[in-house]
């Protein structure tokens, strides 16, 4: 089982302890996914700590006033 849209850093939970239960309940794989610069580098932390979960990083369309060369780069990075 993947789950293919999750957003672990937005979770009350500890996430450490959300993917161990989420490993027991089957789940092989997360894909948890950035939205902003914020939530895409915590997203790229959550994943160091993590061999089952990977990495969806971007910028959501709600946050476009804020994109800009340096949130490309960024992401790039």
């Amino acid at each position: 089982m993947v789950d293919t849209h999750a957003h672990l850093d937005r979770c009350d939970q500890q996430v450490d302890r959300l993917v161990d239960e989420a490993k027991v309940a089957g789940v092989g794989r997360i894909l948890t996914v950035g939205t902003d610069s914020l939530t895409n580098r915590k997203v790229v932390d959550i994943v160091g700590r993590h061999d089952a979960v990977y990495a969806s990083l971007g910028h959501h369309p709600h946050e476009a006033s804020s994109f800009d060369a340096k949130t490309a780069a960024e992401i790039e990075k």
